[in-house]
């Protein structure tokens, strides 16, 4: 972007505002492996806790969520603060996460709009073929373990239910999609940079494969995301990840919630 402001002689310049984008390159090997452990400790911890939560007659989706969040906060989040402090001297992300740019409000809300609707269309458009594959290559799964099973969420007591998503609306909705664009699109994916356009193409691929709980969504993951890896990556604002990545949660643990209370017994 071209400022239009021009320098008097003699002035002083001033140093920028705006962060600086540019990041230490990670090998592919460092960086396939900070994409993909998160999602082996999330799968092992929810195999872990999900017998604990079906004891107890609860759905497994409690265990995962527990799961998720203990390994995003710890593992993830704990990861860019460590980071930080090596860097600075005092818990911060600077230096850490670089794809802070500032996008003007009206640019901000017409992205994260756009995006929004585009993924929601991405999303129905690959819904029979996770359909396919979760019938044609993960049938041998345990029932519980698709959580994805609406039928089988409304087998459970309502006043069950419903304390599943008070604790799912604002963990999946805000502070997991938050860690996951600090640490996925605004740490990791800009230390891919030697890719260039590709970059993101590959950041997403294992963030895809990273979703090792729900490997019979990876179509739906990587086609309807993949708009907001290309957005941080052309904004340099992981700040429209972080709103595109929670609205979609939201609205789409909204949609859940509705069909599960309100539809049949």
């Amino acid at each position: 972007m071209t400022d239009a402001t021009t320098l008097r002689p003699n002035a002083r310049t001033r140093p920028t505002s705006t962060p600086s984008t540019a990041a230490p390159e990670l090998g592919i090997g460092t960086a396939a492996a900070l994409h993909l452990l998160p999602g082996v400790a999330i799968l092992a911890a929810y195999l872990v806790l999900a017998p604990l939560a079906i004891g107890v007659g609860a759905p497994a989706l409690f265990a995962l969520l527990i799961a998720a969040t203990l390994v995003l906060v710890v593992f993830e989040l704990g990861h860019l603060l460590r980071l930080g402090r090596r860097i600075n001297g005092r818990w911060s992300l600077e230096g850490v996460v670089v794809a802070r740019r500032r996008t003007p409000t009206g640019r901000a809300i017409a992205w994260v709009v756009g995006t929004v609707v585009v993924a929601f269309v991405l999303f129905g458009a690959t819904q029979p073929l996770d359909g396919w594959l979760l019938e044609r290559a993960f049938a041998w799964l345990p029932d519980w373990y698709i959580y994805t099973d609406l039928e089988a969420l409304r087998a459970f007591p309502r006043g069950m239910l419903i304390a599943l998503f008070v604790l799912r609306l604002p963990l999946d909705g805000l502070v997991l999609p938050w860690i996951e664009e600090l640490y996925f699109r605004g740490y990791l994916q800009p230390r891919l940079g030697r890719f260039g356009v590709w970059a993101p193409l590959i950041g997403h691929g294992l963030f895809t494969v990273y979703h090792l709980w729900q490997p019979w969504n990876y179509p739906t993951i990587f086609l309807a995301i993949l708009p907001l890896a290309y957005l941080v990556w052309r904004t340099r604002d992981v700040r429209l990840g972080i709103a595109v990545h929670a609205t979609v949660n939201v609205l789409g643990g909204v949609l859940t919630m509705l069909a599960v209370l309100g539809g049949p017994a």
